[in-house]
């Protein structure tokens, strides 16, 4: 018995430890797999840059893949090749790494970097010139260059002309199930030859040079909201009509026209506007007001600009609190004034500074993302950009204008932008800029985003209130508002409490002077007719009495 007994506990020994090792083999993948779910999931992106070029306003290029990525809901963290320390791709659990080559003939290199990132199981993007040999691997090609090249996109019969190029890598020879963005036509030696613009080969993707405007941006949406997105279904977006450099200061007639040719040509659009939080009983204060509730009455919808930040701020007394309280007094103005402010637009610099965007950008779901000036003031730089439910990314309209083509890219119904894209134009200075516009906009026939019919609310808080816009609808804390009898009731309110500033003051001053003046010459001038016939009378009885 003693025997058994010890056959069944070696017996039960042994399966204890085989089991145990099944568990553990077992829980080894798991653990991997939840760290590649993760890693999906995730919606950090690393961009790492050589240079920002600033001679070539390379800058402007790194500006717009930001506000691209932020478009598409990614968070952002920006640097340099230089700076790249080792590590960094696996320890941030990043969803996708982008290379930007802003300047080709630096030729800048970091071992840590190209190591890491041949490593790297997210998703990868190169943009420029310098691919090195384990990215042209990952993208199943070989890499030829092109010398003096004419180059051209090609898009539904519309050719856009690229400035032309002395020298530039693609890809040949590719392998594999790939997929390709944009067409670039190539003329040369009397033939024409297509090429792709962008490429993806399993999760790596090509793009040979980066445009801020025109079909290039819309074939680089469209790869990178491939890449990074995974969606059963494909989510297309209409261009919002912008408009921007709207300050109390503005031409107001100008304005007023703008808004009554978009109104009478159905379109509707968003206002980008600055408020005053002085002088707000000033009559100059209330004509602008008042224009833009006529803005709101037909079809627009009003967004605060942050402010401008002067030289001033520039000595460092900008804090989270100050800016804080900046922009919740200019949000109140506004809704005191019966104006409703439903999303924020600011430079894309606020974004990746850590004061600038928890004070400024994040009352609004929707952020409408400009382009960064090229000086500007650093209060708390950040690395890494915020994210929000949605975020415009802003291109002006005169830049598609501009493009030379065969015909105006903006001419297609059905044309539609793969994240939220805002096409914006500035409120003109001169009555000749106005009517170019008006012309301008006459001529695209696109069909622009009507929030009218969004199901999709859009929120502010300001305060204790909670603004929502749905259906063409305002509420406040979850009460609808009519905008029409609230401003006809605020109009006479108006009216009654305006004072006169000190230059009315004195116009009234004139003006009853110049009555009273008025009065006394009339009064003089019948003193004078009632003498010149009483004196006619009695020459008449002396000249009578002498005969």
């Amino acid at each position: 018995m003693n025997r058994i007994n010890k056959v069944n506990l070696v017996r039960r020994r042994v399966l204890f430890w085989v089991a145990f090792l099944l568990i553990l083999i077992q829980g080894l993948p798991i653990k991997a797999d939840e760290l590649q779910k993760k890693v999906v999931n995730s919606n950090k992106v690393l961009l790492v840059y050589d240079s920002k070029n600033t001679y070539y306003d390379g800058e402007k290029i790194i500006d717009s893949v930001q506000r691209l990525l932020t478009s598409l809901g990614m968070s952002t963290t920006t640097t340099t090749i230089n700076k790249y320390q080792r590590g960094t791709l696996e320890a941030g659990g990043y969803k996708a790494v982008v290379t930007l080559i802003n300047w080709k003939s630096g030729d800048f290199r970091n071992q840590a970097f190209s190591k890491d990132r041949q490593r790297f199981k997210g998703s990868k993007i190169h943009i420029g010139q310098n691919l090195e040999t384990d990215e042209s691997l990952g993208l199943r090609a070989n890499v030829e260059k092109l010398v003096r090249q004419q180059l051209m996109f090609e898009h539904k019969g519309v050719l856009e002309e690229l400035p032309y190029t002395d020298s530039m890598e693609i890809l040949a020879d590719i392998k594999g199930s790939y997929l390709t963005f944009g067409k670039l036509q190539l003329q040369g030696n009397g033939s024409i030859k297509s090429i792709p613009f962008g490429v993806i080969n399993n999760n790596n993707a090509y793009l040979p040079f980066w445009k801020t405007t025109g079909l290039g941006l819309v074939y680089e949406q469209e790869l990178l909201k491939r890449l990074l997105i995974k969606q059963q279904k494909d989510i297309n977006y209409r261009p919002m009509l912008l408009v921007t450099k709207v300050t109390p200061f503005a031409n107001l007639e100008y304005l007023k026209q703008l808004i009554q040719t978009l109104y009478r040509a159905g379109i509707h659009f968003v206002i980008s506007a600055t408020i005053s939080t002085q002088n707000t009983s000033q009559k100059a204060f209330f004509d602008y007001v008042n224009l833009l509730k006529y803005a709101e009455e037909h079809n627009g919808l009003i967004y605060l600009r942050v402010p401008y930040l002067q030289k001033g701020y520039l000595t460092g007394a900008v804090t989270n609190k100050s800016l804080s309280s900046i922009i919740l007094e200019n949000l109140r103005v506004m809704y005191r004034n019966q104006i409703y402010p439903m999303g924020i637009t600011a430079p894309n610099y606020w974004n990746h500074d850590k004061v600038l965007s928890s004070a400024g950008l994040k009352r609004a779901d929707e952020v409408l993302l400009l382009s960064s000036p090229k000086v500007y003031p650093i209060i708390a730089t950040s690395k890494t950009s915020a994210i929000y439910h949605h975020a415009y990314y802003v291109a002006s309209l005169n830049s598609f204008e501009k493009i030379k083509a065969t015909r105006s890219v903006l001419t297609n119904k059905d044309m539609k932008f793969k994240v939220p894209t805002a096409l914006s134009v500035n409120l003109p200075r001169t009555y000749t800029k106005l009517k170019r516009i008006e012309k301008d906009i006459s001529k695209i026939d696109l069909t622009w985003y009507d929030f009218s019919t969004d199901s999709n609310y859009k929120k502010m808080v300001i305060g204790n209130k909670l603004i929502t816009y749905q259906y063409g609808n305002y509420f406040v804390n979850g009460q609808q508002k009519d905008i029409l009898e609230k401003d006809n009731k605020q109009n006479s309110s108006h009216k009654k409490r305006q004072k006169r500033t000190f230059i009315q003051q004195i116009n009234h001053a004139f003006s009853l002077g110049s009555r009273v003046l008025m009065i006394i010459v009339i009064i003089s001038l019948a003193g004078l007719t009632i003498f010149l016939i009483k004196g006619r009378q009695v020459y008449i009885e002396k000249f009578k009495k002498r005969r």
